[in-house]
């Protein structure tokens, strides 16, 4: 009777206080620690009480940590499991506040995440651990430019890493990068469809970026808005920008705006400034011959205006234009007759506008008696094409 009450106390005593298997003191994490074993140590780390957690215990724990990171960092250990216990010790208090811990945690991050975004299986899970990485970091600029980068063709909106470096005391160098730049675009675009927007869009890039961001990201918009492949929003977020930045010169806003009116522009303020310095453009013979010379440099010629020359909106604008500035639209014949005739790759980007040019030309011609380009032009086109 005595044995078996003896048995059940120990049961009891067993189930109240039980006994911890394995558990390491201090001692234990000070020979792991001068061994090195790093791995063993973590398992073991916290099996010392909170209220037992002195100053050398924090030191060794950073120590072995930081140690952990540089060996799977050199070994390029990049799997789930380490990611996850590598989450699990930035938690700690004693690791969250390590500079030098947060450092490192940094780098093996960044190149988990490149190796998990480079494999063929599936990326959900890689930006689950990018989005839970981020929101238990110091937010650093340098990471989020990497990742950024890693991630510069995936549908993903970023815009949470980019505002991070676009007010950083370097964002007038990141934004000098094209990925960034290309994220800036992306963003504007996206804000122009909130019912707030009023249809300038510098107030837009104050809000989302330093002055010295701006003054990088303003590199982009001549090149964007000559391109002769750039999409209609691109070529309006450009010309606005540069005017309501007083990025054009007085005497070349004329030659903007004519560039702008052949790309087919959206009806809004921009295309009605368009459409009245091409009246101007024909009361003054020195505007017309500058605006003229300029446009002969251009390496493309924005013609998406002509795509489809026929519809009544773009049959309208180009009678303006042809009413208004015929030298130009001349001009633009000649160079689709190089075309015609030695296939000139320079106005590949031009080729079926020209075509499309060509042929509504003749019908306005025939049917409204209305002339686009003068006849001689037409004669060409007929001796180049003739079997």
């Amino acid at each position: 009777m005595v044995f078996r009450l003896a048995i059940i106390l120990i049961f009891i005593l067993t189930i109240a206080f039980p006994i911890k298997a394995n558990t390491y003191s201090i001692k234990d994490l000070e020979i792991l620690e001068s061994e090195g074993n790093d791995e063993d140590f973590l398992k073991h780390a916290f099996d010392i009480r909170p209220s037992e957690r002195t100053k050398l215990w924090k030191k060794m724990l950073q120590n072995m940590a930081t140690k952990m990171l540089d060996r799977k960092i050199q070994s390029k250990s990049y799997l789930e499991s380490d990611f996850k216990l590598v989450q699990d010790l930035s938690l700690n208090s004693a690791l969250f506040n390590d500079s030098y811990f947060q450092f490192k945690r940094q780098n093996y991050v960044t190149g988990y995440l490149k190796h998990c975004f480079s494999q063929p299986s599936s990326k959900e899970h890689c930006f689950k651990h990018l989005e839970s990485y981020w929101a238990n970091s110091l937010k650093d600029a340098d990471f989020a430019h990497d990742i950024i980068k890693i991630l510069n063709n995936q549908s993903y909106d970023k815009w949470y890493l980019v505002e991070s470096l676009t007010f950083d005391q370097m964002s007038g160098l990141y934004c000098k990068k094209d990925f960034i730049q290309s994220e800036i675009l992306k963003k504007l675009k996206a804000q122009s469809f909130s019912e707030n927007f009023d249809g300038h869009y510098l107030p837009l890039l104050t809000k989302l970026t330093s002055k010295k961001c701006r003054d990088s990201f303003y590199q982009i918009l001549n090149p964007l808005f000559f391109s002769g492949i750039a999409q209609s929003i691109d070529r309006e977020i450009a010309l606005d920008l540069l005017i309501d930045s007083k990025l054009i010169k007085n005497e070349e806003l004329s030659f903007y705006l004519v560039v702008y009116f052949l790309s087919n522009p959206v009806n809004g303020e921009n295309l009605n400034k368009s459409w009245k310095a091409i009246e101007l453009i024909s009361t003054s013979f020195k505007d017309r011959e500058f605006v003229l010379n300029k446009f002969k440099t251009l390496t493309k010629i924005p013609d998406q205006l002509f795509q489809t020359p026929e519809r009544p909106r773009e049959k309208a604008l180009i009678n303006h234009f042809a009413k208004h500035f015929p030298e130009a639209l001349n001009f633009y014949a000649e160079e689709c007759l190089k075309l015609f005739k030695y296939s000139d790759n320079s106005l590949a980007g031009s080729q079926n506008h020209c075509q499309n040019f060509f042929v509504a030309s003749k019908n306005i011609k025939n049917l409204e008696n209305k002339t686009w380009i003068n006849e001689s032009i037409h004669l060409k086109e007929s001796a180049i094409k003739r079997p």
